[in-house]
């Protein structure tokens, strides 16, 4: 079996090896176009209005599609829109004419119309709601304001989708490549009701994939779909998931006897992977870890000045080197992911943070002398001292303080791409 076609990623980093002397029939199988992968977890939901995790947003990119995507330069590219158009006031899509359910049912404005009302319904609880706020009316329905009706957007007619802002909104053609923004076909949602995407029969997919099994904590198998719009650049056939467990150790194993062709690796696993002089290629996909402090009254951390302090005290290299200690995890220094493109070149190139360096002196009780704080503001090392009982807990951060970025294989990028062949 050609060794090209063998992958590893690990769960802080994506990676691509190339293996010879490991080929194998049940990981790969080049005659039949199949492979074979773990999960970590069993995807929790494939509602795509109530979807959140990494696993189930995995299968999701696989089996739906929005409006825009991304293509294998991380750019953004036309999904089930073939063309649009942006303004400070909003947005119009241009849906394709071919872009079909797996049932051969036409994807029209209306199903990403539901759908999205849908995300900002109160009763739904959906966590990603806040996604949709660029869009009028969106906070205010989702607050329980006003009905669901009055959200910003509607349907030309079927291919022609048309999006009010509620203030100009640059980053919002991004917003339409995640899974929240998917769409949803009405009649199947109603008939399904609570039970909507909890089996592989009861939802529709409009992409690459569709879900043709799901043992609820033993497999799932996805087959190409004949329906989609650009299955001839669908390289595979099939991707079959017969295991699922979070372990590294196991899915390294599985991952040696030619059981799966991708493994999660910690810091052990990654050493042995090395150690066997596997042919390693990086992908980042921008996933970042933080630290979130608890802001309810009277607790120490609501205290905007302590976590200014604490902030100081940590150091997000050392932290990344000897805690985490695997190859390919770096320290964050925004919290916008380092392959962003922006105008031109990457965006943190036009727009550099503004560094914050570690200094515990600075942050210390022995600091508090009114003059020493952050580099950014002069009073956090006193305020820390004189208010970490939480005295004046009413002060709120400007935001979580940033730890270190997590680079992880997330198939709605790096997968998508190597299983549909790019668009």
């Amino acid at each position: 079996m050609p060794s090209a076609l063998r992958s590893l990623h690990l769960s802080l980093l994506c990676l691509l090896l190339a293996m010879p002397g490991y080929a194998s029939e049940m990981a790969v199988d080049a005659e039949k176009r199949e492979i074979a992968i773990a999960l970590a977890t069993e995807p929790p939901s494939l509602n795509s209005v109530k979807a959140t995790d990494a696993e189930s947003s995995r299968i999701l990119d696989h089996i739906s599609e929005g409006l825009l995507g991304y293509d294998a330069d991380n750019r953004l590219s036309g999904g089930v829109a073939q063309r649009w158009e942006l303004s400070p006031q909003g947005a119009t899509f241009h849906l394709r004419r071919d872009a079909l359910w797996d049932d051969g049912v036409a994807v029209t404005a209306n199903d990403f119309v539901f759908a999205w009302r849908e995300v900002v319904r109160p009763g739904n609880a959906a966590q990603y709601a806040p996604l949709m706020f660029p869009i009028r009316n969106a906070r205010r329905i989702n607050a329980g304001e006003l009905e669901p009706a009055m959200l910003g957007v509607r349907a030309l007619d079927d291919h022609t989708l048309r999006v009010e802002f509620e203030e100009p909104c640059a980053y919002f053609l991004g917003l339409t490549a995640y899974i929240t923004y998917r769409p949803i076909r009405e009649d199947v949602y109603r008939r399904f009701g609570e039970r909507y995407a909890a089996e592989a029969g009861n939802l529709r997919s409009n992409g690459p994939f569709r879900l043709s099994e799901w043992v609820h904590g033993a497999r799932l198998r996805l087959e190409r779909n004949p329906q989609y719009w650009n299955v001839a650049a669908v390289a595979l056939n099939a991707i079959n998931v017969p295991y699922i467990t979070e372990e590294p150790s196991s899915t390294f194993n599985l991952f040696k006897d030619d059981k799966i062709a991708l493994a999660p690796l910690d810091d052990s696993t990654m050493r042995e992977a090395l150690a066997r002089r596997m042919n390693v290629k990086r992908f980042i996909d921008g996933a970042q870890l933080y630290i979130e402090f608890n802001h309810r009254p009277g607790r120490p951390t609501r205290n905007r000045h302590l976590r200014k302090a604490l902030q100081l005290a940590f150091d997000p290299d050392t932290f990344v080197a000897r805690i985490v200690r695997v190859p390919g995890n770096e320290p964050m220094r925004s919290l916008l992911p380092g392959w962003i493109q922006g105008e031109k070149e990457l965006f943190r190139h036009e727009h550099p943070p503004r560094a914050l360096h570690t200094d515990v002196a600075l942050a210390s009780p022995a600091a508090g002398t009114g003059q020493a704080g952050t580099r950014r503001d002069p009073r956090a090392g006193a305020a820390a001292r004189r208010h970490a009982d939480g005295r004046q807990a009413g002060r709120v951060s400007a935001g979580p303080v940033p730890a270190h970025a997590r680079h992880r294989t997330e198939t709605r990028q790096a997968g998508v791409q190597t299983a549909a062949g790019g668009k």
